[in-house]
C-alpha cells in the first residue's frame, strides 16, 4: 500500500491530495502502523481506519500519526456526532451524508457543532440519486469552513444515470445554479 500510495503520488504530483478509506477495516492495533507508514508518503486523511465503535481508538490515532482522521461509517446520526465530537474531539473530520442523517437540516446542524469544536466537516454521497445528490451539495456550499472537498461525484457509478444534470462535476468541482433550488428545470437527461 505505501509502494502504491507513493507511485500515485508521484504520478499525480505534490498538488493532488490523495485520501485513504479503510471502512474500518483495520483492526484498532494494524491501525496506528498503517497510518504511521502511509501518513508519512502524503496521505491528506484517512476515513474510518477503525471498525464503528472504536471511539477510544480514533481518539488516541488523532495527533499521533501524520495523516488527520476522519469518522465516516461511525457517523450515522447527531448522537454519534456527539459521542465523536465530546469531551475531546475523537477525530479531524467528520464526513456527513445527509440522507442517512435525515436530511440538510440536521447535517448542518452537526457541522456546525462539530466547527465550534475544531472539526472539519465534509458531505459524501450515500450512493443518493442524482437530485439527492443536488441538495447535497447544496449542503456542502453551505458548511462552515468548506475547505475539505466533498466526495458527490458518484453518478458514474449508476447504470442508466442521467448523463446530464445540474450536479455534473466538471473539472473536480460541482457549479451551483445561484437561482432558488436545487437548480433542476426538467432537462435532465
Amino acid at each position: 500500500d505505501v509502494r502504491r500510495l507513493a507511485a500515485a503520488l508521484a504520478a499525480v504530483g505534490p498538488e493532488i491530495r490523495i485520501r485513504g478509506d479503510v471502512n474500518g477495516g483495520w483492526s484498532e492495533s494494524e491501525a496506528g502502523d498503517n497510518l504511521r507508514r502511509v501518513g508519512a508518503v502524503g496521505l491528506e486523511l484517512c476515513e474510518q481506519p477503525v471498525p464503528v465503535g472504536a471511539v477510544a481508538r480514533m481518539r488516541s490515532l488523532r495527533g499521533a500519526v501524520p495523516c488527520r482522521i476522519a469518522a465516516d461509517e461511525s457517523v450515522r446520526s447527531a448522537a454519534d456526532a456527539a459521542t465523536l465530537l465530546e469531551p475531546t474531539p475523537a477525530v479531524d473530520l467528520l464526513v456527513l451524508k445527509p440522507m442517512v442523517l435525515g436530511g440538510l437540516w440536521r447535517s448542518l446542524e452537526i457541522a456546525r457543532r462539530a466547527a465550534a469544536r475544531g472539526v472539519g466537516t465534509y458531505v459524501s454521497s450515500s450512493l443518493d440519486g442524482v437530485v439527492a445528490r443536488g441538495a447535497a451539495a447544496q449542503l456542502a456550499a453551505a458548511l462552515p469552513g468548506g475547505e475539505w472537498a466533498s466526495g458527490l461525484g458518484v453518478g458514474g457509478l449508476f447504470r442508466d444515470a442521467p448523463e446530464r444534470h445540474p450536479v455534473t462535476p466538471r473539472g473536480g468541482r460541482i457549479a451551483l445554479d445561484p437561482t432558488p433550488g436545487l437548480g433542476f428545470d426538467g432537462g435532465v437527461r
